[in-house]
């Protein structure tokens, strides 16, 4: 079976979207936005709507548009990624810098599924002659040293009044010291310190805005203790943490019952040749491809890819049998059409099964293929070679008048058949 675009003169896009409608992936009755924030479930707004109230999010409607706000880490909620991770506005730690009051980072997350995110957040520090600790839970887990150069304006963050490490997996404890590497006679300069998302900063037009931010933002991994529900499979994020996903071929959220839904799709595009007049379609005023296995929900969509062409012809797509198309004596008789031949897969009812042993003369009620029967690999019945007829009607299958060959006959079987006739 193929799928055809046939248009004029037009740019054409087709998609071909197997789910039908948008998944909502907030539990049902609940709120799913707060401003322009998706709130997933487990995580939610308002009662009953998260998982566990780790996971319970406060929508603060004072700011315009709303903004959410997580109560078990006191933060601003910038996005949430059913992928296991959370960023966040994060403040920064600041010392001895004017018009600032001084500021320590300190965070512990011991109690709630939540840790810095080591793959996807950095602990970065701003000053000269600055010695900065990441301090855990009663030990030092990392850190990093910036040294001066006064007359550097650096866009990058190397060493020199600026420096950057990664940080530890599972990181939950946080304490950051802000000192001198060495003796000033006394004068402390400026020092900031913050968990950031790890490209954020390498981004900044102005390295030195950061001066002027409360905040950054940063990015934090997150695990629920929940089970996954169908179409969904647990995957190993890292060696301590596992996460929900929605199984291949399905969308949506796996922590919510029938959240993840199957879909497939394909695209294919069609440029233009006015003067194509023949019955190929290879690309030029018409396209085709294959559709997925097992297709059973569409939604085409026709658009054109060059919207400056004022260009907008007449297009046309439809499923079709592969080879209906190229048997045409001109394509553009398509124009007249309102339907054209398309083939689809059936299957029955019930299992594929048939009944006793290969070439059983016996019938049953229970069975799905009545004698002289097999299933074949697509789970359709079939009469058994030498016979011939309707295999799901009792005595259905009758001999055929003409001998056998065995070794054929064998070789025209699925392999457990094979064995079963053994």
């Amino acid at each position: 079976m193929i799928l055809q675009l046939v248009h004029r003169v037009a740019l054409a896009l087709l998609l071909i979207q197997a789910t039908a409608h948008a998944l909502s992936l907030a539990k049902p009755g609940c709120q799913e936005r707060c401003g322009n924030v998706v709130i997933p479930y487990p995580f939610g707004v308002g009662a009953d709507c998260s998982s566990h109230e780790t996971f319970a999010i406060a929508c603060n409607s004072s700011f315009t548009p709303a903004k959410p706000f997580h109560g078990a880490i006191n933060m601003e909620v910038l996005e949430i990624s059913l992928q296991g991770t959370i960023r966040v506005n994060n403040p920064i730690s600041t010392s001895n810098c004017p018009n600032r009051p001084d500021s320590t980072l300190k965070m512990d997350t011991s109690k709630t599924p939540f840790s810095f995110s080591d793959s996807q957040s950095k602990f970065t520090a701003m000053g000269c002659n600055n010695l900065e600790l990441i301090n855990g839970k009663d030990v030092e887990t990392g850190g990093c040293t910036s040294f001066c150069n006064s007359s550097w304006r650096p866009s990058t963050c190397y060493g020199i009044n600026c420096c950057q490490t990664r940080i530890p997996p599972s990181l939950k404890v946080t304490d950051v010291s802000l000192t001198n590497v060495y003796s000033n006679n006394g004068v402390e300069s400026c020092k900031r310190a913050f968990m950031v998302e790890k490209d954020w900063f390498a981004n900044l037009t102005n390295p030195f805005d950061v001066h002027f931010m409360e905040n950054v933002p940063v990015v934090l991994d997150w695990t629920a203790n929940a089970t996954c529900k169908n179409f969904t499979e647990r995957y190993i994020k890292d060696q301590y943490e596992t996460v929900c996903a929605c199984g291949w071929g399905s969308e949506g959220n796996p922590y919510l019952v029938n959240g993840c839904q199957e879909f497939l799709s394909v695209e294919r595009v069609s440029f233009c040749n006015i003067t194509s007049r023949d019955n190929t379609c290879y690309g030029i005023n018409c396209c085709q491809t294959r559709i997925p296995p097992f297709l059973k929900f569409i939604n085409a969509s026709l658009g054109s890819i060059d919207r400056s062409n004022d260009q907008t012809g007449c297009k046309y797509a439809f499923m079709v049998d592969q080879d209906w198309f190229t048997n045409l004596t001109g394509p553009y008789v398509v124009q007249r059409m309102d339907n054209v031949p398309v083939v689809l897969n059936w299957r029955p009812y019930g299992a594929c099964r048939s009944f006793g042993a290969f070439n059983s003369a016996t019938d049953s009620s229970e069975s799905l293929c009545r004698t002289q029967t097999f299933c074949t690999n697509q789970s359709l019945c079939s009469c058994n070679p030498g016979y011939d007829g309707n295999p799901y009607l009792p005595d259905g299958c009758q001999g055929k008048d003409y001998y056998v060959d065995e070794c054929a006959k064998a070789a025209y079987m699925p392999m457990h058949v094979r064995e079963q006739a053994a």
